[in-house]
């Protein structure tokens, strides 16, 4: 099954003309009404759309989705899904109830291209191929985005990553290096590696560098963002560029400057601190840490509150649930143990909390306030 859905994307960022918007309109409002369509009639239906509104053949950025039969359920269960693409975080939920808040179960996840248009990842389901000028995007068995098929010969430039509050999603760099995107974060990468290996960071993200070699010398990769620049030959760390800025280093080694530097920056001398294994760089001050894994428990679907106090605890809770969470008074200082799963909903992690600690919560304005009991 083969579905144009550029009309529909076109809709979503504005770019459709009077004329084109009330076709679209009338026809969701045809699959919304209720009755129940095969994939032979919905194949049908887009079909007649597509003979009556004529997407523009020179549009360099025109996508095309090909996928498996069940994704096409995408594209009439609402609207408002493509709208969402086109308002990165201009979209927070409004609760009733703490009772609502539930895990979130997509990966919140957005792909900007160069022309600064944005396409949900979350559309892209196993087996599905985003295609546009120059490039492919699929997404593997294992949930890894990765570009196949890429046109060396062609331009294509950078793309951005971005991920919303609950989002994690993990892309496959073209040099077999793979960076797991830590909610609220964004990252910047080249389609096509050329003759260097660098990203942009923003908020986290957990990398694992693939070795590549030229010549007799390994190639590095560089990671920079706004105040950091970090300098890998192969290895595997997370770092965290945004309310923290640290990072921990769990294997090969890493240097890192505390001096930010923009993407395809010439700058060199980045041994300002090198770091081992076990390492973390934090506050300005090498560390070592025993259990250096806790510092990528998002990536392995659960929250490490093993000697983090109930303060550092509740910013991880406002990044994954997508609602404020404050704490009242001397509650920030106390400490939690263990380990939880978050892929709970956030009314059954605060009871687990109150089973360790005196505490109770309400939600008021949106927001959730963890207060004495």
């Amino acid at each position: 099954m083969k579905i144009e859905k550029d009309i529909l994307q076109r809709y979503a960022s504005g770019q459709c003309t009077a004329e084109e918007c009330r076709l679209v309109e009338a026809w969701f409002a045809d699959v919304d009404s209720g009755i129940s369509i095969t994939d032979d009639k919905l194949d049908a239906m887009v079909a007649r759309l597509d003979k009556k509104i004529k997407p523009e053949s020179n549009r360099p950025n025109m996508l095309i989705w090909v996928g498996l039969a069940a994704a096409v359920v995408c594209v009439f269960i609402g609207v408002s899904i493509f709208r969402k693409s086109s308002s990165v975080g201009q979209d927070e939920q409004l609760f009733a109830n703490i009772a609502d808040i539930k895990a979130p179960t997509t990966a919140h996840a957005f792909l900007i291209l160069e022309d600064k248009s944005e396409y949900s990842l979350d559309e892209i389901k196993t087996g599905d191929t985003l295609k546009a000028n120059g490039f492919q995007l699929t997404r593997l068995v294992s949930g890894e985005l990765q570009y196949v098929d890429v046109n060396a010969k062609k331009m294509i430039g950078y793309h951005t990553l971005r991920t919303k509050s609950g989002g994690n999603i993990c892309l496959k760099l073209s040099d077999g290096s793979s960076v797991w995107v830590n909610a609220n974060s964004e990252i910047q990468y080249p389609v096509q590696f050329a003759t260097t290996r660098e990203v942009k960071l923003s908020g986290e993200a957990y990398f694992e560098i693939a070795k590549v070699v030229q010549g007799k010398e390994r190639v590095p990769f560089y990671v920079r963002g706004d105040k950091q620049t970090v300098k890998v030959l192969g290895t595997k760390f997370d770092a965290d560029f945004g309310k923290r800025n640290l990072v921990a280093l769990l294997e090969g080694k890493v240097a890192l400057s505390n001096a930010g530097s923009p993407l395809e920056s010439k700058e060199v001398g980045l041994d300002a601190v090198v770091m081992q294994p076990s390492q973390v760089y934090i506050g300005g001050k090498l560390v070592t840490d025993d259990h250096i894994s806790r510092y990528i428990d998002w990536k392995e679907g659960y929250f490490d509150v093993d000697g983090e106090n109930l303060g550092g605890f509740s910013q991880k809770l406002s990044d994954w649930y997508g609602v404020k969470v404050e704490v009242a008074g001397d509650l920030v200082t106390q400490l939690l143990f263990g380990r939880i799963d978050r892929n709970q909903d956030l009314a059954e992690v605060l009871e687990i909390v109150a089973h360790s600690l005196p505490i109770r919560y309400t939600l008021k304005d949106n927001k959730v306030m963890i207060v004495p009991k």
